[in-house]
């Protein structure tokens, strides 16, 4: 598909991923509102200025984190949720559509979002 992927060991590391983020334009970034907070703390808007989407898992999002770190760094960070049964992320909630006189909503603050491509609704 020829996406390009950057890997770093210590996602709590935040000087190292913010100088790979600023390095290579990373665009899309995977972590835990646990990371976020990290990274708020020691790496500058500058360093993420590439970034256009911001996922999120493994833990719940405090409102207050994704506040925060769209503040800082002009990115609302989508919070996915998965189970340890499935996968990493079952459901997500994405970025807003807008186009002149259209607007679709693809996420909703405080929900999991919708189903990824695949994933059927369980039935009981």
């Amino acid at each position: 598909m020829g996406i390009g992927v950057v890997f770093h060991p210590n996602p709590l590391d935040a000087k190292s991923i913010s100088d790979l983020v600023s390095k290579y334009r990373v665009t899309f970034l995977v972590a835990t509102p646990t990371f976020l907070q990290a990274y708020m703390k020691r790496c500058s808007p500058e360093h993420f200025g590439s970034l256009q989407y911001v996922l999120v898992g493994a833990e719940k999002l405090p409102e207050r984190v994704a506040l925060a770190f769209e503040d800082l760094f002009g990115v609302r960070p989508l919070e996915g949720y998965g189970c340890t049964e499935c996968s990493p992320v079952v459901a997500v909630n994405g970025r807003d559509f807008r186009a002149p006189g259209f607007r679709q909503v693809a996420g909703r603050r405080g929900t999991i979002g919708h189903p990824l491509a695949g994933h059927q609704r369980a039935h009981c």
